[in-house]
């Protein structure tokens, strides 16, 4: 018995090693020309034609996947072209909604996360040669950007809330005051969407915001405001057609979505209160000034669901998706935001319930949604925003700058109390900092 437990093992042993020594010859014969495969080669492709187009199928996809994260940018005239377009579709638009990710914040100084810069790229324990980029080829971010730059060596060491909003986060909300745009749906957790003056009632922040912190006892009853309630917002122009008439019966609505209980009491703050917190462990270690009780974080972590709607807000998202007839993505990939179903649901609309809403891009890598737009443009978010004031100042009649002294979001924060200075407080090395640090990643084979 013992010698054929050996026997055995030596068989498996022999088999073991074929099966590499087949492999390492199929992989070689991918990578050459067939017209200089030997002989034995060809007969080992011959023999094992199966594993072969395995192995070269796999191949294939590595390589479209790494053609879609290459990032692209569109000439000068087709990208005028595609402007023209999607101001016109904003000018016929009735409800439109954006969707946003970490394109946008990009001039800030925060990086992507899947950007031949970002976040995972820079953190891979592998870096290819061809990964490696000039950084003055790209858009030049702004003063407060290379600020960040500069005191971060690492993408650990950034610090969101020392960055301000870019020319697109105040595009986006000169839109909103415009009526050009209905309401804003943001990945980010920057904060840098409510500084620019956006608030409940036209900002859904669903992964969370860093700089909030709320209490889950406390309801506020009054409605938030924000800078599209101001008293100069310009109505939209009703259309003759039936379904534009619905869409401008529903443009009378702003908030009927508030909730009669209220919402969370939230505290905003001038750092990201994100520190002491991780999954399922949301507590800041501060304490709420009405009753005393834990202040929760608003980040919504891989696995979680939304916990706080004064800052996820799906209660107006899900009002205002039955009448959304166009829908513009800046600056994601949409590789997360492509799962969640009911924000796509506008795209598909039956028969009796409409035409289906449009659909623009705007980012400078292959999304899973391109498929399904009506315009593509492969630019930067401020960019488009430049581009589409220069040539449509009846969509957006000027690119408001970002200014901290009129900050109210930022100048209205909340200190933190003494005694959570006392306990240890971090107000540095937030969410955005967790598990960034190189090496964390390595390479997929």
């Amino acid at each position: 018995e013992r010698e054929l437990r050996k026997e055995r093992a030596f068989a498996l042993r022999v088999a073991r090693d074929e099966k590499q020594q087949t492999r390492r010859i199929l992989r070689r014969c991918l990578a050459t020309d067939s017209t200089k495969w030997a002989e034995f080669e060809r007969e080992t492709v011959a023999k094992h034609q199966t594993e072969f187009n395995k192995l070269l199928a796999a191949q294939q996809r590595r390589q479209a996947a790494k053609v879609r994260e290459e990032e692209t940018v569109d000439d000068d005239d087709a990208l005028n072209a595609k402007v023209d377009k999607i101001a016109d579709l904003l000018r016929n638009s009735h409800n439109c909604l954006v969707y946003t990710g970490a394109g946008i914040s990009a001039s800030a100084g925060i990086p992507t996360y899947r950007g031949r810069n970002g976040v995972y790229r820079r953190t891979s324990r592998v870096v290819d040669t061809d990964d490696q980029v000039d950084d003055s080829k790209d858009l030049q971010p702004s003063s407060s950007a290379k600020r960040v730059m500069d005191e971060a060596s690492n993408v650990s060491d950034v610090d969101i809330a020392q960055c301000d909003p870019t020319r697109a986060h105040m595009a986006l909300a000169r839109l909103v005051q415009q009526r050009q745009v209905r309401f804003v749906v943001s990945q980010n957790i920057d904060n840098l969407h409510r500084r620019s003056g956006l608030g409940w009632p036209h900002l859904a922040e669903i992964h969370g915001n860093a700089c909030l912190e709320y209490c889950p006892t406390c309801r506020d009853t009054t409605v938030p405001q924000s800078i599209a309630d101001m008293t100069d917002v310009k109505p939209k122009l009703e259309t003759t057609s039936a379904f534009g008439k619905q869409q401008a019966q529903s443009d009378q609505v702003t908030t009927t979505a508030f909730p009669s209980q209220g919402l969370e009491t939230v505290y905003a703050r001038q750092y990201d209160v994100t520190g002491k917190t991780a999954k399922h462990r949301h507590k800041t270690g501060q304490l709420c000034q009405c009753c005393n009780g834990p202040l929760l974080d608003t980040i919504v972590h891989y696995g979680e669901k939304a916990h706080c709607s004064a800052v996820q807000n799906w209660e107006c998202i899900t009002q205002l998706l039955p009448s959304t007839d166009l829908i513009i993505v800046l600056g994601s990939s949409l590789k997360v935001l492509h799962h969640y179903k009911p924000l796509w649901a506008p795209l598909r609309r039956k028969k009796r319930a409409g035409p289906s809403a449009r659909l623009v891009v705007v980012n400078l890598q292959w999304t899973p949604r391109d498929g399904m737009a009506d315009i593509v443009a492969r630019c930067t978010c401020d960019e488009f925003v430049t581009r589409l004031h220069q040539r449509a100042p009846d969509v957006i009649d000027e690119l408001p700058v970002y200014n901290r002294e009129l900050d109210r979001t930022w100048k209205e924060a909340t200190p933190p109390d003494a005694s959570s200075i006392r306990n240890g407080l971090s107000t540095s090395k937030g969410w955005f900092a967790k598990g960034m640090a190189p090496g964390k990643r390595s390479k997929r084979h």
